[in-house]
């Protein structure tokens, strides 16, 4: 499901993702046409994007904002980059009695509005 609504005079984006079976690359890569496109449209005024759901990329790491060069994940680290959004969860979002990942994520162009 996604959502753009008129915030003032500045234009939101909420995008809500849930992972799939498919490569994690493959919705990460379409997030980066409707962000363009709405980054080109409102230049004049900065645009609210707010992601949230479940990524799936276990391997990222979020403190340091990186993730090994043989794992997935490197398409959104760069999304997140060149769009100048930030990632604002940091504790694990998936615990079992022997691993946690961080996997569900909040990713924001606006963290105070969060």
């Amino acid at each position: 499901m996604d959502s753009s609504t008129n915030y003032g005079p500045q234009t939101c984006l909420y995008l809500f993702i849930l992972s799939t079976s498919r490569q994690n690359t493959d919705y990460t890569e379409c997030l980066l046409t409707p962000l363009k496109k709405l980054y080109n449209k409102h230049r004049a005024s900065p645009t609210i994007v707010i992601l949230a759901g479940d990524f799936n990329y276990p391997h990222i790491n979020w403190e340091q904002h990186s993730v090994p060069a043989d794992r997935e994940g490197g398409v959104l680290i760069n999304l997140l980059d060149d769009f100048h959004l930030q990632q604002m969860i940091f504790t694990p979002t998936r615990i079992s009695q022997t691993t946690s990942f961080l996997l569900d994520l909040l990713i924001s162009s606006h963290p105070a509005l969060v």
